[in-house]
């Protein structure tokens, strides 16, 4: 992994995904950190007064991202003094709406990771935590979500949630050693099919969990829960896991849940990172 990079703004939840990008970067040996802020205003913020009654005018928008440049750079200057001189530190600001910022940074620096961190419920709101489920949809690389007081760790268990209509995709389980997140981590396969998807199917799934996975010390467990959040959480915590993984496509649990549930699954967990794979 050479290119990380990270969504920002000035919360304490982006805060907290520098801390784990500064540790995540040094042990995978990256060799650049781009820190993305969208300054966009727009046209409505500035032709019409907010409920308080302020109306943005050009100096003010101006002030405003004079602020975000020397935030920007305390923020730099920190991730600098973490990394060390091995790691380029770089930091990119954009006019656009943040998933167009997004789609142009990825086309122009070719990240092999983006970072973004997610709110807790009750807590401070970030705008880029906001947009959390955003983001993952319209990037073409992979996207480490990281709730708000989470750290990093060692990856010893990894967790993979995975519909029965969609075992092949665990190929992707791959991209793991291209990010050089670990080497050699056991993977838990849990597949959620409160439909019974599985009965009758039981050899030609265990067929292919070997064919993908044939590199990797695995387990395979089922659950018939319904409430699919609670059952992937609670295995996650039963087991020990440092981190879930999302697969892509239209099975995947990710996709198929509402913004507010994502939210809920990202940080109900608050020790938890969500690596949603592309």
């Amino acid at each position: 992994m050479k290119n990380i990079l990270i969504l920002a703004d000035l919360s304490d939840t982006c805060n907290n995904t520098l801390r784990y990008a500064a540790d995540l970067a040094c042990a995978a040996n990256a060799e650049r950190i781009i820190l993305l802020k969208s300054q966009y205003v727009s046209l409505y913020a500035q032709l019409l007064p907010s409920a308080d009654f302020v109306q943005l005018s050009a100096d003010a928008i101006d002030e405003e991202r004079r602020k975000d440049d020397a935030a920007l750079k305390q923020m730099a200057d920190r991730l600098t003094t973490s990394c060390g001189a091995n790691i380029k530190i770089e930091v990119a600001t954009s006019s656009e709406p943040l998933l167009r910022a997004v789609r142009q940074v990825i086309a122009d620096h070719q990240p092999d990771l983006i970072m973004v961190g997610s709110d807790v419920p009750g807590g401070e709101e970030s705008i880029v935590g906001q947009q959390v489920v955003a983001v993952a949809k319209i990037s073409t690389v992979p996207v480490l979500v990281i709730p708000c007081g989470a750290s990093r760790k060692p990856l010893k268990r990894v967790l993979v949630p995975v519909d029965p209509n969609a075992i092949e995709r665990l190929s992707l389980i791959d991209q793991l050693k291209q990010l050089q997140f670990t080497t050699e981590p056991e993977i838990l396969v849990l597949c959620v099919d409160p439909e019974g998807k599985r009965v009758g199917h039981e050899a030609e799934n265990a067929g292919s969990f070997k064919q993908f996975l044939q590199e990797y010390e695995y387990d395979v467990q089922y659950t018939d829960d319904d409430d699919t959040v609670k059952s992937i959480l609670n295995y996650a915590s039963q087991n020990e896991v440092q981190l879930i993984v999302a697969l892509p496509g239209k099975h995947s649990f990710f996709y198929n849940l509402t913004h507010s549930s994502i939210t809920e699954a990202l940080t109900t967990n608050s020790r938890l990172p969500v690596l949603i794979l592309k």
